[in-house]
């Protein structure tokens, strides 16, 4: 593409000036379409998933469930609401992960391969966030949590809208 401008000098006796210049432009990348996400809004947290994720029902109670055929992959949201003073986060941080690494290590055998395991002063202030990643040959299994100084009562069910 070619783009061409003139310019008239602020002196009159001064002759017009021309500036040429090339360039390309690049090919506009196709749009595409934002996939349309559903909320589910609960008193502690708002997970938006695409439609292909379906809630499952489950018996335990504080616990959601969902599930994506599309990506064979699920979604647990389990609420545990404990009073617990500051003095002693990091010791239920770890107390946590020890027994998430636990339960996975008996179910998965010498499959199970950790990638990272920590317990962090939580971004948002006021307590530590804990994560856990580990994959099998075929899995990936992610626990994120956290030791706040809330207390909170149990989670209302949300509207799933």
């Amino acid at each position: 593409m070619v783009f061409s401008a003139r310019t008239r000098l602020s002196n009159p006796s001064q002759r017009t000036m021309k500036f040429s210049y090339s360039f390309s432009l690049p090919a506009l990348a196709p749009q595409v379409a934002s996939e349309e996400l559903h909320p589910y809004d609960y008193n502690e947290f708002l997970l938006s998933l695409s439609a292909d994720w379906r809630q499952v029902p489950v018996s335990k109670d504080r616990t959601l469930r969902w599930y994506s055929d599309k990506l064979k992959a699920e979604i647990i949201v389990s609420v545990d609401f404990y009073e617990v003073p500051e003095s002693k986060w990091a010791n239920v941080a770890e107390v946590t992960l020890e027994g998430r690494h636990k339960a996975l290590a008996e179910a998965c055998g010498d499959t199970l391969t950790v990638v990272s395991r920590s317990a962090k002063p939580y971004s948002g202030g006021g307590g530590l966030e804990v994560s856990y990643a580990a994959h099998t040959n075929d899995m990936t299994h992610i626990y994120l949590g956290y030791v706040t100084a809330r207390t909170c009562a149990a989670p209302k069910q949300g509207n799933g809208s």
